[in-house]
C-alpha cells in the first residue's frame, strides 16, 4: 500500500513538473513581438511623452514592462503573440493622443481591431497608411477633430465590420463610392461631419448592413440620377436594422424613399430629423405599414414640421408597439388624441418637447412601462389634480417651461422608487412636502426654478446623496443655506444654481474640488464677506448682485489647476485694488466686474488672459492706461470700461496683429481718454459698437473709419451664446452665455445682449472739431449715431442720406452750417433725432418722418424753416394786409350769415307750423287740404297710365322697347 502510494506521489510530481514546463512554454510563446513593441513604443514617444496620465504608466522598455501583450489597451492572439486589438479612447476632456497618428501602427500588421475616439487630431487628416492594415475588422475614429476627405483606399480593407467616422465635423468631401465594395461592413457612421454630394448608390452593395448612420453628415443630397437609383438602393438593403437620416436635401421633396424604407423586413430603429417633413407626407401614405410593424421600436421624427394630429394617427397605424417616440421640435398643435395615450402603453421614451401642444397633462397611468418622459416647452395649462399618480416606472420626468397649476404633495410622489431626473421648472406649481418627508428615489438631477418651494430652505434635500445638478433658483427661500447642504457636494457636481432668492450669510470654505467643472449660479441673493477659494474650479461662476465684499483669498489662493471661463462679480460690494493675481486663470473668457467700488489701475495680470473675450467693467473707479495693459488680450471682443477714470491715449498697437484686432464692440464712455482718434482705430474692421463719448478726445473724426465694415456690411456677427458652453446630460437645454452691454441707445442707457446685432457710433460730449466725413456714409447698416456736443463745423454730409438703417441721429450742440441735405427724407426708421443748436438753415426737406418730430429736434437754429416749425420759408408766406382783409371778410361774413340763418330758421318754423299747433280749425284746414291734394295726383297717375297702355299696344311698341333699353346700358354705364 505504502509503495503505491509513493507511485502516485511521483506520478503527481512529474505531472506538475511537466505542466509547469508546458506553461513556462506556453508563456514564451505568448511573448508579443519584438517588432510590435518597439512599434507601440515609437507610437507612445508620438503622442504621450511626458503625459502624467496612468494609461501610459504600464508602457515601458523596463524588464517587468517588456511583454506589451500586458500593456493597457493592448491585446494580443494567444496563439501567435501578434497584436491584434487596440483600444485607446480618450476620456474627454484629458486627451491622451495628439498631433497626428503616427504611422509606427503599421507595424502592427495583424490588428483586427483599432478605436483611437476622442482624442485630439486636430487638423489632420484619416492616414492612409491604415488602409494597409487589411486584417483590420474593426475601425473607430469618432470625435477625433480629423478633417479632409475620406480615403477611397479604405475600400481595401476587404474585412472591415464597423466603421466609425461620425462626430470629426471637419471630415469633408464626398462619400466614396467604392465604400460599396466594402461586403462585409455591418455598421456605417458618418455623423456629424461636413460632407457634401450624394449619397452614392453604390451602398446598396453593402447587403450585409445592420447600421447606417447619416445623421447631420453634411450637405448630403439623394442621388437622382442613375437610373433613379437614388431611392432603389435603400431597397437592397435587406439586413438594415437601423437607418438614420437628418437633413438630407431633396429628401422631403419625394415621398418614394418612405415607401423604400417601409419595405425594408428588418428595419427597428429609423430616425429621420430636420428634413421639413409635413402633414403633406403622412396624409400621403394614410395606409403604409412598414414590414417590420410587429417589431419597429424607435420611431424618430425630430424637427421636422409636422402641426396637426395626423401624425400620431399615422403612428398608431404603422404600430403599437413601439417603445421609442421622439416627435420633439416639430409645430404640433392642440391636445394629444386620447386614442394616442391609450393605445401606445408599451412606450418607454417619449419625447414631445419644443411643441406647441394644448391641454393639461395626459393621464400616464395608461404608460405602465414608461421610463423617460420630456414633454416641456409645450404650451399645456391647467391645474394638476391633487390625486394624480406619476407611472411608478419613470426615470426621468420633464415638464418644464409650461402654464401647469397645482399643488404637489409627497402623495403624488410616493410611488416613484425608479426616479433619477425631476425637471418641473418654469410653471406655476407648489412643492409643498411635509417637514420630515423622505422620498422613495434618489435624484441625480433636480430642477424646480420658478416653482414656489420656500420660504424654509428643502429639507427633503438632505437625503438625496447622489444629484451632481441642482436648480431652485427663484423659489422664494429666504434665511440661510443649511450646513449639511454643503456636505452634499460632491466632486461630480456639474450644475447648481440657487440664484434670484432672498438667502443671505457667508459662504464656506470647503475642501473640495469639482472633477467635472461645474456651473454654478449664486446671484440674485444677498450672500456677504468673502468669495471662498474652492469656487476656483468650477466652470463658470455667477455671483452677481451680492454682498460680496473680500476677493483676495478667492483670486490669490493657490490651487492645482484653474479651469473657470466665465466669472461675474458685478453688482456686489467689492472695493481697493484688484489683486495682481490673475494670471493662473487661463482658461478665463468672461470676467464681468461691474458696479463695484473698485480703484487703483487694473493689475497687469489682467493681460496675461489670452483667452479673455468679453471683460465688463463698467462703473467702478479704475484709473491708468486700460487699452496698454489689455494689448496682449488678442481674443477680446467685448470691451465695456464706461464710467471710470482711466485716461490717456488711444495706443497706435489696438489694431495691430498683436492688438485688439477682434474687437467688435468697444465702450469707453464717461472716462478721461484724451488725445486724437488714432487711424490705428481703423483696422477693427470687425468692430460693429463703438462708444467712446464723454471722454476729452479732440482733432478730426479720421475718414478711414469707413473700414468697419460690421457696420457696413449685413454679415454674420460673434456668438456670444457658446461662451462658457455647458450641456447637462439630463437635459437637452444647455446653460449659454450671452455677454451683455449697456448702451446709450436714443438717450436713454439700455442693456443689449451681444446675440442681438447693434451697430452703433458714439463719440458725443468730446472737443472733435472739423468737418463730419463724408465716409461715415458708406456705414450703410448703422442703427445709431451719435455725434453731438462736440466742435464740428461745416455742412452735414448728404450722404448721411445713405444710412437708411438708421433710428437714431444726434448731432446737436456743434458748429455746423447749411441746409439739411435732402437725402434724410430717406430715413424713413428714425425714431430719434436732434439736430438742435446748430447753425442750419433753409427749408426742413419733406418727408413723413422728418414732420413726425418735434420742435425740439431743430429748435436753436435759427435760418431753418418750414413744417414741423412754425416759420414759414419765403415764398410761403401770404402778403400781411391781404391776409388781415381776408380775415375780417372771413369774420363779417361768418357772423352775417349764421346770424341770419338762426333768424330765418325760427321764423319759418313757427310761421308756419306754430298755428297749426295751436289753433285747432287751422290743423284741420291743412289736413283737410292734403287728403284733397293726394286724392287729385292719385286720379291724375290713374289716367296717365290708362291712356299709355292703350298707347303701347299700337306699332311704336318695339322702337320704345329699344330706345328704353338703350337709356338702360347707358344708365349702367354710368353706374360703372
Amino acid at each position: 500500500m505504502g509503495i503505491m502510494w509513493m507511485g502516485f506521489l511521483k506520478l503527481l510530481v512529474l505531472a506538475m513538473t511537466v505542466f509547469e514546463v508546458w506553461r513556462a512554454v506556453g508563456a514564451d510563446e505568448v511573448q508579443c513581438i519584438e517588432k510590435e513593441r518597439e512599434a507601440l513604443l515609437r507610437f507612445k514617444a508620438a503622442h504621450g511623452n511626458g503625459s502624467s496620465l496612468v494609461r501610459w504608466s504600464s508602457w515601458g522598455s523596463k524588464q517587468h514592462k517588456t511583454d506589451c501583450c500586458e500593456w493597457e489597451g493592448v491585446f494580443c492572439d494567444n496563439q501567435t503573440g501578434h497584436i491584434t486589438k487596440l483600444h485607446l479612447p480618450a476620456d474627454f476632456p484629458l486627451f491622451l493622443l495628439k498631433g497626428e497618428i503616427d504611422a509606427s501602427l503599421v507595424e502592427l500588421q495583424y490588428l483586427m481591431y483599432l478605436n483611437l475616439s476622442s482624442n485630439c487630431f486636430e487638423d489632420s487628416s484619416i492616414p492612409e497608411f491604415l488602409t494597409s492594415l487589411t486584417h483590420l475588422r474593426y475601425l473607430d475614429l469618432h470625435n477625433c477633430g480629423l478633417s479632409g476627405a475620406i480615403p477611397h483606399q479604405l475600400a481595401n480593407l476587404s474585412q472591415l465590420r464597423y466603421l466609425d467616422l461620425s462626430g470629426n465635423y471637419l471630415l469633408g468631401g464626398a462619400i466614396p463610392r467604392q465604400l460599396g465594395n466594402l461586403s462585409q461592413l455591418q455598421h456605417l457612421d458618418l455623423s456629424d461631419n461636413t460632407l457634401s454630394g450624394v449619397i452614392p448608390y453604390q451602398l446598396g452593395n453593402l447587403s450585409n448592413l445592420q447600421n447606417l448612420l447619416l445623421r447631420f453628415a453634411g450637405t448630403l443630397q439623394i442621388d437622382r440620377e442613375n437610373g433613379g437609383a437614388g431611392h432603389e438602393w435603400l431597397s437592397s438593403l435587406t439586413s438594415l436594422t437601423r437607418l438614420e437620416l437628418a437633413n438630407v436635401t431633396d429628401l422631403k421633396y419625394s415621398h418614394k424613399w418612405l415607401q423604400m424604407i417601409a419595405k425594408l423586413p428588418n428595419l427597428k430603429e429609423l430616425t429621420i430629423m430636420y428634413n421639413d417633413l409635413s402633414d403633406e407626407h403622412i396624409l400621403s401614405l394614410p395606409s403604409l405599414k412598414f414590414n417590420s410593424s410587429s417589431s419597429l421600436s424607435k420611431l424618430d421624427f425630430s424637427g421636422n414640421d409636422f402641426q396637426s394630429s395626423a401624425i400620431f394617427h399615422w403612428i398608431l397605424n404603422i404600430s403599437t408597439n413601439l417603445l421609442d417616440l421622439s416627435l420633439d421640435e416639430n409645430n404640433l398643435k392642440g391636445p394629444i388624441p386620447y386614442e394616442f395615450s391609450s393605445t401606445l402603453n408599451s412606450l418607454e421614451n417619449l419625447d414631445l418637447s419644443y411643441n406647441e401642444i394644448t391641454g393639461t397633462l395626459v393621464n400616464l397611468s395608461t404608460f405602465s412601462s414608461l421610463k423617460n418622459l420630456d414633454i416641456s416647452r409645450n404650451l399645456l395649462n391647467g391645474t394638476i389634480p391633487k390625486d394624480y399618480q406619476f407611472p411608478s416606472s419613470l426615470v426621468s420626468l420633464h415638464i418644464s417651461f409650461n402654464s401647469l397649476k397645482g399643488t404637489l404633495t409627497n402623495s403624488n410622489l410616493a410611488n416613484l422608487h425608479n426616479m433619477k431626473v425631476l425637471d418641473l421648472s418654469d410653471n406655476s406649481l407648489t412643492l409643498r412636502f411635509s417637514h420630515d418627508w423622505v422620498p422613495p428615489f434618489q435624484l441625480q438631477a433636480i430642477h424646480v426654478r420658478s416653482c414656489k418651494l420656500g420660504p424654509d430652505f428643502p429639507k427633503w434635500l438632505q437625503t438625496q446623496n447622489n444629484f451632481t445638478e441642482l436648480d431652485i433658483s427663484n423659489n422664494g427661500i429666504s434665511g440661510t443655506i443649511p450646513e449639511w447642504f454643503w456636505g452634499l457636494l460632491t466632486p461630480q457636481l456639474q450644475y447648481l444654481n440657487v440664484s434670484c432668492n432672498n438667502i443671505s450669510g457667508t459662504l464656506p470654505n470647503l475642501a473640495i474640488e469639482f472633477g467635472e467643472f461645474p456651473a454654478i449660479s449664486l446671484a440674485s441673493n444677498h450672500f456677504e464677506g468673502s468669495l471662498p477659494k474652492f469656487l476656483q474650479n468650477a466652470m463658470a461662476l455667477f455671483v452677481s448682485n451680492n454682498s460680496f465684499s473680500k476677493l483676495h483669498t478667492f483670486l490669490c489662493a493657490n490651487m492645482s489647476s484653474k479651469t473657470l471661463q466665465v466669472l461675474d462679480l458685478s453688482d456686489n460690494q467689492l472695493y481697493g485694488q484688484l489683486s495682481n493675481c490673475w494670471s493662473p486663470f487661463k482658461s478665463l473668457r468672461f470676467l464681468g466686474l461691474s458696479n463695484n467700488n473698485f480703484s487703483g489701475e487694473l493689475p497687469i495680470s489682467v493681460g496675461s488672459l489670452q483667452n479673455l473675450e468679453v471683460l465688463i467693467l463698467r462703473n467702478n473707479g479704475f484709473t491708468g492706461e486700460l487699452l496698454i495693459n489689455l494689448s496682449n488680450c488678442s481674443n477680446l471682443v467685448v470691451l465695456d470700461a464706461a464710467e471710470n477714470k482711466f485716461s490717456g491715449y488711444i495706443p497706435s498697437q489696438i489694431g495691430n496683429n498683436d492688438g485688439l484686432q477682434n474687437l467688435e464692440i468697444l465702450i469707453l464712455r464717461n472716462n478721461n481718454i484724451s488725445g486724437s482718434l488714432s487711424t490705428h482705430l481703423c483696422y477693427l474692421s470687425t468692430l460693429q459698437f463703438l462708444d467712446l463719448s464723454l471722454n476729452i478726445l479732440s482733432g478730426q473724426i479720421p475718414k478711414c473709419f469707413k473700414k468697419f465694415t460690421q457696420m457696413a456690411l449685413d454679415s454674420a456677427h460673434y456668438d456670444g451664446a457658446f461662451l462658457g458652453y455647458f450641456s447637462s446630460p439630463y437635459r437637452r437645454v444647455s446653460f449659454e452665455i450671452d455677454p451683455i452691454a449697456m448702451l446709450m441707445w436714443k438717450h436713454q442707457e439700455r442693456i443689449f445682449k451681444h446675440s442681438t446685432s447693434v451697430r452703433g457710433f458714439d463719440l458725443s460730449s468730446n472737443k472733435l472739431s472739423g468737418k463730419i466725413p463724408r465716409e461715415l456714409g458708406m456705414l450703410v447698416e448703422l442703427i445709431s449715431l451719435n455725434l453731438s456736443r462736440n466742435q464740428l463745423d461745416g455742412e452735414i454730409p448728404s450722404e448721411i442720406g445713405r444710412l437708411t438703417s438708421l433710428e437714431s441721429l444726434d448731432l446737436s450742440k456743434n458748429h455746423l452750417f447749411g441746409s439739411i441735405p435732402s437725402s434724410f427724407a430717406q430715413l424713413n426708421y428714425l425714431e430719434v433725432l436732434d439736430l438742435s443748436s446748430n447753425n442750419l438753415s433753409g427749408k426742413i426737406p419733406t418727408s413723413t418722418q422728418l414732420q413726425s418730430f418735434d420742435n425740439s429736434s431743430y429748435e436753436e437754429n435759427l435760418g431753418l424753416c418750414g413744417e414741423p416749425l412754425e416759420i414759414k420759408c419765403p415764398g410761403e408766406e401770404e402778403p400781411q394786409e391781404s391776409v388781415k382783409l381776408q380775415e375780417n371778410n372771413d369774420s363779417i361774413l361768418s357772423k352775417e350769415f349764421y346770424c341770419s340763418m338762426g333768424f330765418g330758421f325760427v321764423v319759418g318754423f313757427w310761421g308756419i307750423f306754430g298755428p297749426i299747433l295751436f289753433n285747432r280749425s287751422w290743423r284741420h284746414t291743412y289736413f283737410k287740404f292734403l287728403n284733397n291734394l293726394t286724392d287729385s295726383i292719385y286720379v291724375m297717375v290713374v289716367i296717365n297710365v290708362t291712356k299709355c297702355n292703350r298707347w303701347l299696344r299700337g306699332e311704336a311698341t318695339v322702337n320704345i322697347f329699344k330706345l328704353s333699353g338703350g337709356a338702360t346700358c347707358r344708365a349702367g354705364d354710368m353706374m360703372g
